[in-house]
């Protein structure tokens, strides 16, 4: 049982986690292993952000991943595994400006040879699944001013405090704006363009609302294909 006045807890149960309230949930992560693969996953539902509430699942660091297989079936089976997610949720893929849809790839298609010196044993790979159904419109009117602040300034200065206008103009919109202007800017507009076309495309269910209840539900639902021994690792409580 969660003690009333608390804002923070770690290893709970779902069932636990079911009698929070639902406007009292900030975010929850939720630890969860594939049985055909015994990779370890974590899911997290986070219910507030300038560009809307989104879930993230990220695979365990690099050096335990590579113990099991390679980069590129780490990779596969991210993906396989969040596109059932997905499934469930709705919503739209963030993509990267420079990784793409999986965040911290060294196999990027979008920007080829991106940060691959960097291969920290810390690092994870990440997708991120935003519950919005606005996934598809653009603002040209932003697309312009990105291009014309530029890809680089002195902090602080005039172009600076454009930059921060431009970013408080992107909330509450598509959240894949900044990165498509950004991708664009970087003269990566092509191959952005296929990767959100190869991610978001197609027809998409309605976006899933996080809640207790909600999430305590697809958690279940994802033991269908395969996610065992599920627990909540840490919930964060307005």
């Amino acid at each position: 049982m969660l003690k009333e006045g608390e804002n923070y807890f770690r290893n709970i149960t779902l069932d636990d986690f079911r009698s929070v309230q639902e406007g009292s949930l900030y975010s929850v992560f939720v630890e969860g292993a594939d049985i055909s693969s015994n990779r370890l996953y974590e899911f997290g539902f986070i219910t507030e952000h300038p560009h809307g509430p989104y879930v993230k699942i990220d695979t365990k660091q690099r050096k335990t991943f590579l113990e099991s297989g390679t980069e590129q079936q780490a990779q596969d089976s991210l993906i396989d595994l969040v596109n059932k997610v997905r499934h469930r949720t709705g919503g739209y893929f963030e993509v990267h400006p420079f990784y793409g849809a999986v965040y911290g790839t060294k196999l990027t298609t979008v920007s080829p040879d991106f940060l691959t010196d960097l291969k920290g044993s810390d690092e994870r790979l990440s997708m991120i699944i935003y519950l919005t159904n606005n996934g598809l419109d653009f603002d040209s009117r932003l697309t312009h001013e990105y291009q014309a602040i530029g890809t680089s300034f002195n902090v602080p200065s005039a172009q600076s405090e454009r930059y921060l206008e431009y970013l408080r103009g992107t909330h509450g919109g598509n959240p894949n704006q900044k990165n498509r202007d950004q991708a664009i800017a970087n003269g990566l507009q092509e191959g952005w363009g296929k990767e959100f076309e190869k991610f978001n495309g197609g027809k998409i269910r309605r976006a899933m609302r996080i809640s207790p209840k909600n999430v305590v539900d697809l958690m279940g639902s994802m033991r269908n294909v395969g996610i065992v021994n599920t627990k909540v690792s840490r919930l964060f409580l307005k």
